[in-house]
């Protein structure tokens, strides 16, 4: 079963995600590091994924976001040819951060 959230309008003019519960989880887990480092709730304009370097809310560099993929497909156990899957995949991660 998965949970709808309302989400921002796309190009494809759809209005909800479905979320399964681990990727519910995570999002719970972003909140509450969120609320731990900046001491409030997050705020709709504020980044999703944030620079913990930082005390206000500013987006993770694309840089720091590889090097956090990296270390955490590390400690999961990827295999290198699912590393270079990864690889394709934060390449389009940093062309889309611009």
């Amino acid at each position: 079963m998965s949970k709808k959230v309302k989400a921002r309008a796309t190009k494809h003019g759809k209005d909800s995600v479905p979320l399964s519960k681990e990727m519910v989880a995570q999002l719970e887990e972003l909140r509450k590091q969120f609320i731990e480092h900046f001491g409030r709730e997050p705020r709709p304009d504020d980044p999703l994924f944030f620079d913990p370097d930082y005390h206000i809310p500013v987006p993770i560099s694309p840089e720091k976001l590889v090097v956090a993929l990296a270390e955490a497909s590390l400690k999961a156990g990827i295999t290198h040819t699912e590393e270079e899957q990864c690889n394709s995949v934060l390449i389009s991660l940093k062309g889309a951060f611009g």
